[in-house]
């Protein structure tokens, strides 16, 4: 991780962590949510890979422009490491 920042989306807040893995950037964002899936989503838009899940009340989303499979790998590992043991908010 290189660092954050508080990003508006929708004009809602959302966390922003950014990292940097073999010189490429990826933007993590994270918000609190209301739906509730349990398999990543994948889609590409403008040239950036986009991948969101939802994980324990909280919505995540990685972005960045490097390709698969090393952007999936990132996004697996985030994955794993977004589970909060906490009770998700209705």
């Amino acid at each position: 991780m290189v660092g954050g920042r508080l990003d508006y989306v929708d004009n809602l807040p959302r966390a922003a962590l950014i990292y940097r893995r073999c010189q490429q950037i990826i933007n993590l964002f994270i918000a609190f949510c209301r739906a509730w899936q349990q398999l990543p989503v994948c889609e590409i838009r403008a040239g950036y890979n986009i991948v969101d899940w939802t994980k324990s009340g909280m919505a995540y989303w990685a972005v960045s422009s490097w390709m698969p499979p090393s952007f999936t790998e990132f996004v697996q590992l985030a994955r794993e490491k977004s589970s909060v043991a906490s009770t998700p908010r209705r």
